[in-house]
């Protein structure tokens, strides 16, 4: 999986989103998925991510939804 970065910021990230943008981000530039035992998340250097900020928020609900007996491993990245 991808993440993007200050290279990808061309053209409002249209190259990147239409080269690598996988379907369960809806869009965003930041994502999560689990993997078995593992939920990896992909965050955004690119967009805001200061408290409060649309990131932020989904970031804070999508950790507090984590089934830790199911998925006990969260790996995150991002990429600057």
């Amino acid at each position: 999986m991808t993440v993007v970065g200050n290279h990808e910021n061309v053209d409002n990230f249209l190259p990147y989103k239409k080269r690598y943008n996988p379907p369960f981000a809806k869009g965003e530039l930041y994502w999560s998925i689990n993997y078995g035992a593992l939920h990896l998340i992909g965050l955004s250097s690119e967009t805001a991510y200061n408290i409060g900020s649309p990131q932020y928020n989904w970031l804070v609900a999508d950790l507090a939804a984590i089934d830790r007996k199911a998925t006990p491993w969260v790996v995150a990245g991002w990429h600057r």
